[in-house]
């Protein structure tokens, strides 16, 4: 859904999502590793990590369009997939990271598929509930028509660079969520995890489902 926001609804084609998905879950790893931290605190940590990324990824990407910006975006992807594998001190290289926390939530602890099905499916409709609210705005509306003429969108007035660096920030934080999500429930995570491959499979969700639709995505 957090990718149908960029690719679907404002015509931003991004083969980097799978980075964040990874640095959601590295961040979230690596907090609970290192500072011992619960789900709660993971998952912010997580959020706003990937958020802030997308935006300092954000204002140089944006300077190029169309086919270049899919290119960056792969470029991106390659970059962060290497430092997930090549970073031994902080991610563990190829071995991954093993020994990932469960889910504790008001002392009630987190570790079958049944439950995880529960927590996912309470956070993905929490998300859909935002992102369909958002979408179906005013806001959505002017996503769309940067998607369909961007040259028509600037001479209404509307600051294109300003909507798709948001977007980018609201895809990039959620799928920081998703990517906590993912390591607490695997347990272990590895550089393979968030390849180039992962981001294609994302994007292909978003195409089969439908480019603009988050039922779609679903």
């Amino acid at each position: 859904m957090s990718l149908n926001l960029i690719s679907g609804y404002t015509g931003t084609l991004s083969l980097s999502h799978a980075a964040f998905f990874g640095i959601g879950a590295y961040s979230t790893a690596l907090m609970g590793m290192f500072f011992g931290t619960g789900f709660w605190v993971n998952i912010l940590v997580a959020t706003a990590l990937t958020g802030i990324l997308s935006i300092i990824v954000a204002y140089p990407a944006l300077r190029i369009f169309d086919d270049y910006f899919v290119i960056a975006t792969f470029g991106l992807q390659v970059i962060i997939h290497n430092l997930f594998r090549n970073w031994d001190e902080l991610t563990s290289g190829s071995l991954g990271i093993s020994g990932i926390q469960d889910i504790v939530i008001f002392n009630l602890k987190i570790d079958s598929v049944f439950e995880y099905f529960l927590l996912s499916t309470l956070i993905v409709t929490l998300i859909y509930f935002i992102l369909s609210r958002l979408v179906d705005s005013k806001y959505g509306l002017i996503l769309r028509g940067i998607r369909e003429d961007q040259v028509f969108t600037w001479s209404a007035g509307k600051n294109v660079t300003s909507y798709k660096i948001q977007v980018l920030l609201i895809g990039g934080a959620l799928v920081g969520v998703s990517g906590a999500l993912y390591a607490h429930f695997i347990s272990y995570i590895e550089p393979n995890n968030f390849s180039v491959n992962e981001s294609i499979f994302m994007l292909s969700i978003v195409i089969i489902g439908g480019a603009g639709n988050l039922r779609g995505s679903l």
